[in-house]
């Protein structure tokens, strides 16, 4: 989750190497006006086929942006975090996890996974338990990540209960090659069985092969650190159509870092490759979400310390 205890170091220089981003919704160099929604700590982003913008914010509330659009239209409103959420492009729904509610709900059908909407706080393959990352397949299958339990499950259509997919079945945390240490976002790459996950506290991202014990680090995994080769508490990854490389947000070093496959190390496509933090459009605190166009002309981030969503290019 997103944490507020460190400091940074607020830095309003530039290298003409870095990116400059447009604000999409919330407010402008971190601050709020009265003539678009406000967000606070913007959570995880998403975008479906008509490049509408799907925003989870702290104050429980989930919301959509029209294209060119500041103003923003409140889906739901939840007791709880939402995380991270998924565009079912074959349904149209949309699966949202709900952090502290331990459940997904799926707009607009009104339901819920699991579907009595019961919630405990532990780990059992009945119920869930801190969910952050989800992925839908095309059968309809629906793999959460538990942040607390250390483990992706895999929730078929209508199931009482889920079936373990990656992870420990004790639910006790590992920085093994098949271990996790509080699972964030996961991207599922249907056409060659991959699941890859954001290993938040192992600093890396995982590729799992579905069906199999065969776990492989394509990101990171060099402890915390601003190096081009490590991350520091990643959030979200976007896995590319293209070419199958990942965007990865990487929270604590405020950057997004670009790793191709078979790469030993990141590019910074936005944010300051040195780990620094700031308002300006140059800089991010505390990236949290990232989405893409399908073209893959932008990136889109929700940065969440200055509590606005930015869009960065990529050509």
């Amino acid at each position: 989750m997103i944490n507020h205890s460190q400091m940074f170091f607020i830095d309003t220089t530039y290298s003409s190497t870095m990116s400059f981003g447009t604000t999409i919704a919330g407010g402008c160099n971190g601050s709020a006006s009265t003539n678009q929604t406000t967000l606070s700590n913007a959570g995880g982003v998403m975008l479906d086929y008509n490049n509408t913008l799907y925003v989870g914010d702290v104050t429980n509330r989930f919301f959509a942006f029209a294209p060119n659009n500041r103003t923003g239209r409140v889906l739901r409103s939840y007791p709880s975090f939402p995380t991270f959420s998924f565009f079912d492009n074959k349904t149209s729904n949309i699966y949202i996890a709900i952090f502290s509610a331990n459940l997904v709900y799926i707009w607009p059908t009104n339901k819920t996974i699991p579907s009595n909407g019961i919630s405990y706080n532990n780990c059992s393959m009945n119920w869930m338990f801190s969910p952050a990352g989800i992925a839908v397949d095309s059968s309809g299958n629906v793999y959460t990540a538990s942040y607390s339990c250390n483990w992706v499950t895999k929730w078929a259509p209508n199931a009482s209960s889920s079936t373990l997919v990656v992870g420990s079945a004790s639910a006790t945390a590992g920085s093994g090659s098949l271990s996790l240490s509080s699972p964030n976002s996961i991207a599922l790459d249907e056409a060659n069985s991959f699941l890859y996950v954001v290993d938040r506290h192992n600093q890396r991202i995982q590729r799992f092969v579905l069906g199999s014990s065969t776990g492989v680090t394509v990101a990171g995994g060099n402890g915390a650190g601003t190096a081009a080769n490590q991350l520091d508490g990643p959030t979200d990854i976007y896995l590319s159509k293209l070419d199958g490389s990942i965007y990865i947000c990487d929270c604590y070093n405020n950057r997004i870092q670009h790793w191709h496959k078979n790469a030993t190390n990141g590019t910074t496509v936005a944010g300051s490759p040195n780990g620094l933090s700031g308002s300006t459009p140059y800089f991010l605190n505390q990236p949290y979400g990232i989405a893409s166009d399908d073209q893959e002309n932008y990136v889109y981030v929700s940065d969440s310390g200055n509590s606005r969503v930015q869009r960065f290019s990529l050509r």
